[in-house]
């Protein structure tokens, strides 16, 4: 007798025997346990999702969506990594991928479209997840313009309780996401980059969350209880969150400690955000921090120690404990909040503090804010949580 099964699990098989022999019984019942139905040679699936195990399961895998089925899941037990679906919206990966909590190490090279980018995922499109998910390694990458270990682009995918702990030297770097260009929202939430990146070419950015976002006016990225701790050196717009906000951005309960510098020349460098566009209604920005330095080498950059250069939608709740510091030859703009503001339009600050002695400015430039950033001490600054709000505490 040959039973095909279908899923995993229990179930009674009742077999009939048509023989010759009065002492066989004419039905007999068997219990039936199958513990893996999965064709030979492919992962294990449970609950609608694949189970990953090794480099050969995520190669697998990657191989099943880039042959077209975008909207696979999959959860991560072991391995290390291809490219994960392309970084077209059509082709752009659809389904859940979890990491279950588990990291994929010693990663040495990211693959994709190697003339253009190197990620873990060409795209994430809208409804795509990727959670629980570790990276750690070393990559440097002299050929493709945009490096980011998770995903190239975001067309409204989420990425949440994630880390970056791959460093990586390449032409335009971010931790997470290169570019969110989705027209419906994306998010980034509880994501955290702990790697050291450094950019290395003067027409592309950095950042240690999401590099450039976002290019569709009809949508929004979300950065929430994000934060970037590693070493971030670029020679273009670079920010410890985002390096570049092209439409609408909010960013909340998020921080940079990191140390954010660049040689870039006219450009915006900030802790948090670098730049906005200066036609945009540009960043909002809640309950969020720098405590990182910050500096320029580019004599003609633009630098602050929270926004480098552009328009505030709106920051409330926020401050600088870091320094902003630039070369002696400097004749751009500087601030401990924001290096300039672009537009009367769009310099609403509420509730805003910064460390007296982080620069000589808390706003520089000739646009003022609404409401001007408060200066404190270094020790008044340990006992500020009551006047920011209930996502901080006095102490840290």
């Amino acid at each position: 007798v040959t039973i095909e099964a279908k899923a995993e699990g229990e179930t009674e098989v009742t077999v009939g025997v048509d023989g010759l022999y009065f002492w066989y019984p004419a039905e007999q019942t068997y219990t039936v346990t199958v513990a893996d139905p999965t064709p030979s040679g492919d992962p294990a699936l449970v609950d609608g999702a694949y189970q990953l195990d090794s480099a050969a399961d995520l190669q697998w895998f990657a191989d099943k969506v880039n042959a077209g089925e975008y909207g696979l899941n999959a959860t991560l037990e072991d391995g290390v990594l291809p490219t994960i679906g392309d970084s077209t919206a059509a082709k752009a990966y659809k389904g859940t991928f979890d990491g279950a909590g588990f990291s994929i190490t010693g990663i040495t090279s990211l693959t994709g479209n190697q003339t253009m980018y190197a990620a873990l995922f060409g795209g994430l499109a809208e409804g795509a997840l990727v959670e629980n998910l570790t990276l750690k390694g070393s990559v440097t990458n002299d050929t493709a313009f945009y490096v980011a270990p998770f995903a190239f682009k975001l067309f409204g995918g989420r990425i949440v309780n994630c880390a970056n702990d791959v460093d990586v030297t390449a032409k335009g770097v971010s931790g997470f996401v290169y570019q969110a260009v989705g027209t419906t929202a994306s998010s980034i939430e509880s994501c955290i980059n702990k790697a050291d990146l450094t950019a290395t070419d003067a027409t592309y950015y950095l950042s240690g969350i999401v590099a450039r976002a976002n290019d569709n006016p009809n949508s929004v990225v979300e950065i929430t209880k994000c934060g970037n701790e590693g070493a971030l050196s670029g020679t273009c717009r670079t920010g410890g969150l985002v390096g570049y906000v092209y439409d609408e951005v909010k960013i909340s309960d998020s921080y940079n400690k990191g140390v954010v510098s660049s040689s870039v020349l006219a450009r915006g460098v900030g802790g948090l955000v670098g730049e906005t566009a200066a036609s945009k209604a540009g960043v909002s920005l809640s309950n969020s921090y720098n405590a990182g330095a910050v500096s320029v080498s580019g004599s003609t950059a633009v630098v602050g120690g929270l926004l480098g250069k552009g328009n505030v939608n709106a920051m409330s709740n926020c401050f600088n404990s870091g320094t902003v510091s630039v070369t002696e030859d400097f004749a751009g703009a500087q601030g401990s909040v924001v290096g300039t503001i672009s537009s009367n339009s769009y310099a609403n600050l509420s509730n805003v503090f910064y460390v007296v002695g982080s620069c000589e400015n808390a706003v520089g430039g000739s646009v003022q804010p609404s409401e001007s950033p408060l200066s404190k001490s270094a020790d008044e600054m340990l006992t500020l949580a009551s006047s920011l709000g209930s996502a901080f505490k006095d102490g840290a």
